[in-house]
């Protein structure tokens, strides 16, 4: 599990890298529920957040 916050209070585009390549990543709400399919590139996660998003990722190895 992945959870990220944008802090600044504004709209903003992240490339997060992770450490190895997953096999499937998740996005989904807090609770770790309603699982989506996100696109991966490698060991790359293009995200979008609004100003204070939280955004919650499932990872799987």
């Amino acid at each position: 599990m992945l959870r990220l916050y944008e802090s600044s209070g504004r709209k903003i585009s992240a490339r997060i890298a992770l450490g190895w390549e997953p096999s499937e990543v998740f996005e989904c709400n807090l609770l770790e529920e309603d699982r989506c399919p996100v696109s991966i590139q490698g060991n790359e996660i293009n995200a979008a957040f609004g100003a204070y998003e939280i955004k919650s990722y499932y990872l799987r190895k």
